[in-house]
Order: structure tokens, then sequence, then C-alpha cells
């Protein structure tokens, strides 16, 4: 559905612009150009009616919305674990400081802290490179044993926005497995036996780690 759609006045170009500008500028959209491709746009400046979209490679496109009507819809980030193209690694929330804003919108975001060799929002240069980065984040379709390795490489393997794996926090080995901020648990260095602490979220493990595609016994830490 294009943006233009949910505008509650369209009732002539001053109101289309008025309303677009307060709803939709300085926030992230999808624009889905005439070639059926879809990139992310940030707007971060207007010339009267002609507003202007920075893409992630710096390119400017310009586009009057009312003459030009480009598809453009609307996009958030969910709470969670996001990293950047410099393997930094964030935790994600929301702060609706902005509640008109319809799209995503860099105040309405905070970092919660999370570990001190971790890299947080606060100390990043340019906010804007990095919710490009975590907008083109994925989730891993298929997980199997690779997401230790890439541990191993890089301290830690975002499964998806709820899960992440990090280097143990209690051993030299191993691995630890986060469900947000919480800690559900440790592997061993092999991957193969996982020591599940006593945990609110246990069902949200047992159900993210029922599609896993590796084996692995169980183990109930006696902390």
């Amino acid at each position: 559905m294009n943006i233009w759609e949910k505008l509650t006045d369209t009732s002539g170009i001053v109101n289309i612009n008025k309303e677009f500008e307060k709803r939709y500028f300085g926030t992230f959209l999808e624009w889905t150009k005439t070639s059926g491709e879809i990139v992310y746009t940030y707007i971060y400046d207007k010339e009267e009616t002609t507003y202007h979209f920075r893409l992630k490679e710096g390119t400017i496109v310009k586009f009057d919305i009312c003459e030009d009507n480009p598809i453009l819809n609307t996009i958030n980030l969910k709470k969670g674990f996001y990293s950047t193209h410099d393997d930094k690694i964030y935790y994600i929330s929301q702060i609706p400081k902005r509640q008109w804003k319809r799209s995503l919108y860099i105040d309405n975001y905070k970092t919660n802290n999370f570990f001190d060799y971790f890299v947080f929002l606060e100390h990043f240069s340019n906010k804007r490179t990095m919710f490009f980065s975590f907008l083109e984040n994925k989730p891993i379709d298929i997980v199997n044993t690779k997401i230790f390795k890439t541990c191993l490489d890089k301290n830690f393997t975002i499964i998806n926005t709820n899960f992440l794996l990090t280097k143990s926090i209690c051993s030299p080995e191993g691995f630890s497995l986060f469900y947000h901020k919480y800690l559900l648990g440790n592997f061993n260095a092999e991957g193969n036996i996982f020591v599940l602490k006593d945990s609110p979220f246990i069902q949200e493990f047992i159900e993210e780690s029922s599609k896993w595609c590796f084996s692995f016994s169980i183990r109930h830490s006696l902390e």
C-alpha cells in the first residue's frame, strides 16, 4: 500500500504536503522504482514541494510527491538485536518520542546497555548509515552448526532479532545464548550440549530451537 492512501487530509496540494511532512520528513521509507526494485531511502531535505531522498550509497533523488507520485511505503525495526557491516552489535528498542511519525524515525529508537565489549548507538558517528545497515539485517534461514563458526569469527551470531549467540560469558570456551537481554544458557565448545538456565523464557527457547538443523542435548543448570 502506498503511503498516500494513509493520509487523512487530501483536500489539496498544500494540505497533502503539510501532512506528508509531519508524518514522514526525517524518516526512512521503502521506494519502489519503476523497474520494480525496492530500495531504502531517507528524507532529509526539501525545496518548496520537492523532497530530497538519500539512498544508502549517497545518491540523491528528488520527488514532488503530488506530481511524481512515487511508490513509497513505511518501514520499522522490531525490538531486538542488529549489527552493522563493520561487525558491531546493537540492541534496539523503541521510544515513541515523535508519535505522529509513521515510518522509521531515528529519534524514536534507543539502545539498552548490553555488554561493555559491544559498541552502542550513542557512540556511533553516523546514525543514518547505521540504520541503513539495520534495515538490511535478515534472520538466518537455516540455523545449523555454522552459527558457531560465525560466532568465533565475529564474537557473535545474530540468529534473528530475538536470539543472539555470543562467545561464552561464563567460561573461556563455549557460547552463550540470549533471548533479548536475558541469558538463556550456554553451549559447550562443540555446540552439542546446552546448559539451560532457569528462565521465564524457556518456552521461547524450545519453540525457536525446534527449528534448528542440528542436534544437541539439554542439561539444566544447577545454579
